[in-house]
């Protein structure tokens, strides 16, 4: 049996080392009693962001959100709790929040999560329960409870990818909702029963956004932007379409919004994917600069022109840029706002004297930090674009300054540390370059093994320091390779550990599978199966582990919700728990370097960081100060008899320390 996570070790609290600020925002909404609550929320790819002083600073906001990648957030309008909010996610479908965004309940969809990328709410929503959902490829999804239950609603729809959703202000009247379309917009004139296509004057153009007249139901006003024509303007409900692009010099339009009190100050703004942002004062006839910079803008919103109004904006990587309601001076808001999607962290193994990291990141590709993770910079040239699932830090480098990075394009390779970065290919069968794991053998410097993992089975070794690589005969059924470990002793011992995913197919469900080779990776036995969808798994093996056959077991596997530990030293008998809460995922493991005395290992999880100092029986929480408890990365410190040093990244980006000692 295993213990949850339930006491709080009595121990220093976790400190933040550095955060690398900004990250895409894909989606922003501003609570109905702004005047009074000064709350915005931004959906970004590290999940919903709060801030209350009006987008100045920010805080992660995720508790109960299990599918960080955010696209779409909404307030409801005129119900007695000012402060509930809708935050669509990829694969997570809708979650609610009855508090303005501090804690999030995902809400069930008849067919499972949905990759929902626009929401809208009814205006009546007091009164009618009504919201509509947009999705990557599954069309329009409906409410009329106010979230409870979700229904399709794609009559008539013909393309199902679904890139945005407005609601007239006036739809308890007029009953008109539009949607973008992957083939054009659509509008409804009964509640979303029937959908059709509006294109006299559009022609089928990708609609890429939709601003609906808050005054619609007197001035019959919408404008579309549209993917590289610019935006188009409709002044009797959306039936007839007129280019509206005077003053533009970028026509593809990400991002539209209108001032709420548009029937005064006809105030539109448009965002595009160069990243300028144009402001109108005439309903869209004319627009002029208002910023010029060089991130796509992917959402907008305005509160107004007075004095204490705000303009904000949502861009790809660097996070938001924000202005007083005359939008006349731009300033980032990125204060607390630590939403980069960084997926691992290597750790030099002299870092308690040279402060070398490294992460990857989706979005940045790999980064270098020289002061223990304070500040991070682009690692190399060519590398800022890559695709980076996996990075290494040779064992020898103090010596050979060596860095492997497994890509989408194949092993990359840095011998001086991360300044240059050169293809190192030679072997890789070009249909499986997509490479995703790398290990390396703790006597790199003599016998330069490295061993990479990718899809379809590809298990790739290299026996000269990453220069040219062969194929392992082995195809584990041609799985995809997701993780791999080689044994602290493998000089002696010959022991891989891999895990590889298999997706559902028909009546079987996917499943996880962990391999072991006992002869270098010549011949692998199954030794555990787990049906799961997640694809992840963590290998934690003892510096004295032996590969023998009386210990071998003793070893140690996450993936998905549980932890496997032997159940018995020589049997081939697992036990899997769960770590702290029984949905938390746990991430990734660690384990400390004098574990043969302190049998201490630590366990990354999406609910926090435990501890377990009796070879994975019992846990304990070692949360204290840790604001942000999503952890993608743990690492222990090379230096750590020393200086107890546990490092760990928060969803986001964040660097934490803490000093077990």
């Amino acid at each position: 049996m295993s213990t949850s996570g339930s006491t709080v070790m009595e121990k220093q609290a976790w400190e933040v080392v550095g955060q690398r600020l900004g990250g895409t925002v894909a989606s922003l909404a501003v609570s109905p009693s702004f005047n009074e609550n000064n709350l915005v929320l931004a959906g970004t790819m590290a999940g919903v962001f709060c801030s209350e002083d009006r987008g100045k600073t920010w805080k992660i906001s995720n508790e109960g959100i299990t599918s960080p990648y955010i696209q779409a957030l909404a307030f409801a309008p005129n119900v007695a709790n000012h402060e509930v909010a809708f935050a669509g996610a990829l694969e997570g479908g809708v979650y609610r929040s009855d508090n303005g965004g501090e804690t999030w309940q995902q809400l069930d969809f008849w067919q499972g999560a949905a990759s929902v990328t626009c929401l809208a709410v009814s205006p009546s929503f007091a009164d009618d329960g009504v919201m509509l959902a947009g999705t990557q490829e599954d069309g329009v999804f409906k409410s009329t409870n106010r979230g409870r239950t979700w229904n399709s609603a794609n009559f008539g729809i013909m393309e199902l990818s679904i890139q945005a959703v407005a609601i007239s202000p006036d739809f308890a009247e007029d009953q008109t909702a539009f949607i973008a379309g992957g083939d054009g917009l659509y509008r409804t004139l009964d509640e979303g029963r029937a959908w059709r296509l509006v294109d006299r004057g559009l022609d089928s153009m990708a609609i890429q956004a939709i601003a609906v007249s808050p005054n619609f139901a007197e001035d019959r006003t919408i404008l579309v932007g549209t993917e590289d024509m610019g935006v188009f303007k409709s002044t009797d409900g959306g039936t007839n379409w007129q280019e509206a692009n005077s003053g533009l010099d970028s026509v593809s339009i990400n991002a539209l919004c209108l001032s709420p009190d548009f029937a005064a100050d006809s105030l539109a703004y448009a965002g595009t994917a160069e990243g300028a942002i144009y402001r109108s004062t005439d309903g869209g006839a004319t627009w002029e600069s208002a910023i010029e910079q060089d991130s796509s803008v992917l959402c907008l919103l305005t509160t107004g022109t007075g004095d204490d109004d705000i303009v904000l904006a949502g861009v790809h990587r660097e996070g938001a840029l924000r202005a007083s309601g005359d939008a006349a001076q731009w300033e980032p808001a990125v204060t607390g706002l630590a939403a980069r999607s960084l997926l691992g962290t290597a750790l030099s193994p002299n870092c308690h004297q040279d402060g070398t990291l490294f992460a990857t990141s989706l979005e940045d590709g790999v980064l270098r930090s020289t002061d223990e993770g304070v500040s991070w910079e682009p690692a190399g040239a060519g590398m800022e674009e890559m695709q980076v699932a996996s990075l290494l830090i040779s064992p020898d480098y103090a010596n050979d300054t060596t860095v492997f990075a497994a890509t989408h394009q194949g092993i990359a390779l840095s011998a001086d540390g991360g300044q240059n970065w050169e293809a190192s290919n030679e072997g890789i069968d070009e249909e499986t370059q997509d490479l995703r794991v790398l290990a390396v053998s703790n006597t790199f410097a003599d016998d330069r093994l490295v061993v990479a993992g990718g899809p379809g089975g590809a298990l790739y070794f290299s026996r000269d320091a990453g220069q040219s690589w062969e194929r392992a005969e082995e195809t584990f059924g041609e799985e995809d390779v997701i993780g791999v470990a080689l044994s602290p002793n493998f000089a002696d011992d010959n022991t891989l550990l891999l895990g590889t995913f298999r997706a559902s197919q028909g009546d079987y469900a996917s499943t996880i599978t962990v391999w072991r080779s006992a002869d270098g990776g010549e011949i692998w036995k199954r030794i555990l199966v787990h049906a799961t969808g997640a694809q992840w798994i963590s290998f934690a093996m003892p510096p004295n582990y032996s590969g023998t056959d009386e210990d071998y077991s003793n070893f140690f596997i996450a993936t998905a919700t549980r932890f496997f530990r032997p159940m018995w030293r020589g049997k081939n008998l697992w036990v899997g728990d769960a770590i702290g809460e029984a949905t938390a995922a746990v991430v990734c493991l660690a384990i400390s370097p004098d574990y043969e005395e302190d049998t201490t290992i630590y366990a990354g999880t999406s609910r926090g960081v435990y501890k377990s100092a009796d070879e994975g029986l019992t846990w304990q929480n070692i949360n204290e100060g840790l604001d942000n408890k999503a952890i993608v990365s743990l690492l222990v410190s090379p230096n750590y008899a020393e200086d107890h040093a546990v490092w760990a990244v928060s969803l986001g980006g964040t660097v934490w320390r803490y000093i077990d000692a």
